[in-house]
């Protein structure tokens, strides 16, 4: 285990996990079954040699949260491009035994759409100089060498998106390949109301100097994971269905449509009131959105914390997927959007992951709309939406293929499908980690939503099993909050 995830003997000391009645099985309940609840379980459950019983509570009607497939008319899709993707070796050494011969790899060609053109992204200044106009490229580069001086003559400190991008791509990057995309997804005022945290985690030591190195082949001992990728053969909600069979096998429970009413703190452990009846447990762990979580807790949290839960807030989605009689439309395997005139900013074609998901001589395809709370796009009707993707894509994208071409389309919702770090994030979550840690013993939180960090799948993994092994020491051991806190970019690794 990497040495950066152990805690020091004091903090380990400071919050220990309290072990009560011993004299009988501990109880562990755990809060969502995205990957992260249903990979606590299995590690419970694998590791506790029969000590725990474990029980997870889902509000859906299927597991996987935002990693799930689904089935309609024959075909199976995903909603997100979800991949299996990761620098951590114990994790592949997991997927391998979990997954076996279902995992497949996948040649990845995620490119960006501006301009009318297609370019590579990761950005590599070769793709770029072949295609953009030859002026673009003298003003990237020229605003690319200002702001290299202007930030030794005149220091800025890096508070939003918008400088953090500047500062490793120059403005003019950042206006035609940042901004669009990002104003896109995280709404009005874009780039600018967000915290450069996000650029941060997700780009880490990515600038315009690694991709002029990589381009010219001075980047070092780097070798980059960006050409292809593993996924299941059958979607990626076969990784949850796997482990769900495994918890099932090794006696946990796993009950989905399960509304959860009030989460009690007890003297000893908790009481879970549900849709469904009261659920004791002596460990609670949780997947859902935390200012949920907060807003369910008793004894009645204090007003300070309840206000910070407002001042958390969230993405939500439409995806639409439509179904199409050919075989393949596109030779994308996901595509990010910029213009401001499509209002998807990104889409995936399923036969480019994997053909087994579709009948045979059909595709289909899922776009994802971004939207805030009460914006027209939350307004809008599902046949309008529908009618408009296959304008749009065909308009754009793939303009062979033909309105007929379309068997039919669905339109799905996603609430909470991204944690948006803006400008005032970082307080209000602080200060409800900070209360949940004092005040709720034996509470881990964990996974996207649970932490509130915009992880990816194997990071809502990990942070699972690493609550299992809090559990199962009886103490914590491990820190959770450093899940996804490397320096490396994450499309790469060190050799």
């Amino acid at each position: 285990m990497p040495s950066e995830f152990i805690q020091g003997k004091e903090e380990m000391n400071k919050h220990s996990l309290l072990l009560r009645n011993k004299t009988k099985k501990q109880k562990v309940v755990i809060l969502g079954a995205g990957l992260s609840g249903l990979a606590c379980a299995d590690e419970i459950l694998r590791k506790g040699k029969n000590k725990l019983e474990v029980v997870i509570l889902e509000k859906n009607s299927f597991i996987g949260g935002l990693a799930a497939t689904f089935k309609k008319d024959g075909f199976l899709f995903d909603l997100a491009p979800h991949r299996w993707f990761t620098k951590n070796e114990e994790l592949n050494k997991w997927i391998d035994e979990l997954m076996g011969k279902e995992m497949i790899w996948v040649k990845k060609y995620t490119p960006m759409y501006q301009f009318g053109k297609f370019y590579k992204y990761p950005f590599e200044i070769g793709d770029i100089i072949k295609k953009i106009d030859p002026l673009k490229m003298i003003a990237m580069l020229g605003t690319y060498g200002w702001t290299r001086i202007s930030s030794r003559i005149f220091p800025k400190k890096i508070l939003t998106m918008k400088d953090a991008y500047i500062n490793r791509f120059g403005y003019a990057l950042y206006k035609w390949f940042c901004e669009e995309f990002n104003n896109k997804l995280w709404g009005e005022g874009g780039c600018e109301i967000m915290s450069a945290d996000f650029v941060a985690q997700r780009t880490r030591d990515l600038s315009m100097i690694t991709i002029i190195k990589n381009t010219l082949g001075l980047g070092g001992k780097i070798v980059s994971l960006t050409p292809r990728f593993r996924f299941p053969k059958l979607g990626i909600g076969r990784i949850s269905e796997n482990l769900y069979q495994r918890i099932k096998k090794n006696g946990g429970l796993v009950k989905t449509k399960v509304s959860i009413e009030k989460i009690v703190k007890l003297e000893s452990g908790y009481q879970i009131k549900t849709s469904q009846g009261i659920f004791e447990a002596d460990f609670l762990v949780s997947s859902i959105p935390v200012d949920e979580l907060i807003k369910m807790a008793e004894p009645k949290t204090p007003r300070q914390i309840l206000q910070a839960t407002s001042r958390l807030h969230y993405i939500n989605q439409k995806i639409v997927v439509l179904l199409a009689n050919k075989l393949r439309l596109t030779n994308f395997t996901w595509v990010y959007v910029h213009p401001p005139k499509i209002k998807f900013f990104r889409f995936l074609e399923t036969n480019n992951w994997s053909p087994a998901m579709s009948p045979k001589g059909k595709t289909s395809l899922a776009f994802e709309y971004p939207y805030p709370k009460g914006d027209d796009l939350e307004k809008m009707g599902d046949k309008e939406l529908i009618d408009l993707t296959i304008a749009d894509f065909i308009k754009y994208f793939s303009p062979q293929t033909k309105k007929v071409d379309i068997i039919k389309g669905y339109v799905f919702r996603v609430s909470k499908a991204y944690p948006k770090y803006d400008l005032q994030y970082r307080e209000p979550l602080g200060e409800i980690k900070k209360f949940l840690k004092e005040d709720y013993p034996n509470l881990q939180l964990i996974g996207r939503n649970g932490m509130f960090r915009y992880n990816n799948m194997d990071h809502a993994v990990f942070t699972g099993q690493l609550a299992a092994r809090n559990i199962l020491a009886g103490k914590m051991i491990y820190n959770i909050e450093n899940v996804n806190e490397e320096a490396e970019y994450l499309e790469e690794k060190e050799v």
